[in-house]
């Protein structure tokens, strides 16, 4: 009966110290996130540390943002860009061509739309999204086809899913 007793005090102990280096963790982040912030306003802000760590949403909020997302990446192709294109002279997109499309994130039910995520100007996209099943797409232009979207993913922690997209514009 020692024993057993031993054990659970045991267990319990590792996971109060668990609970207050997380706890730390986030303070510590937070002070630091409040001093960049402070120095860019170049105003003084006061510590509300202890105001953080007293709401328990902000602290998941902030492990949630910060520690348990996933990462959705990756290449968007258009084309063909001329109705004739030579192989020693092809047409190639230009960023506007890019910047005219945005990925969109849903919920996996495409009830919400939780984010859109511009491309680069060379069709590439990254974002973090907390753990979780999403619908993609993408914001066309013109007459745009893909046949990769809409795709429903799964983001988990810490891991990266990459979805690269073909959109034939319908040009031929």
């Amino acid at each position: 009966m020692q024993k057993g007793f031993s054990s659970t005090l045991a267990i319990i102990i590792i996971a109060v110290v668990l609970v207050l280096v997380g706890i730390e963790y986030v303070r510590m982040n937070y002070q630091e996130a409040q001093t960049a912030t402070s120095s860019e306003n170049n105003s003084q802000t006061q510590d509300t540390s202890s105001d953080y760590l007293g709401n328990g949403q902000e602290i998941f909020n902030h492990l949630e943002n910060n520690v348990l997302q996933g990462t959705l990446e990756g290449q968007v192709n258009i084309g063909p860009i001329c109705p004739v294109e030579r192989v020693d002279n092809p047409c190639k997109p230009t960023p506007e061509m890019y910047a005219a499309r945005k990925i969109l994130v849903f919920s996996k039910d495409r009830s919400q739309l939780i984010q859109e995520v511009s491309l680069d100007s060379a069709g590439f996209y990254q974002t973090n999204l907390p753990p979780g099943d999403y619908l993609i797409d993408i914001k066309r232009a013109g007459l745009d086809f893909s046949s990769q979207v809409p795709k429903l993913i799964t983001i988990e922690s810490q891991q990266t899913v990459t979805l690269n997209i073909s959109l034939d514009t319908g040009i031929r």
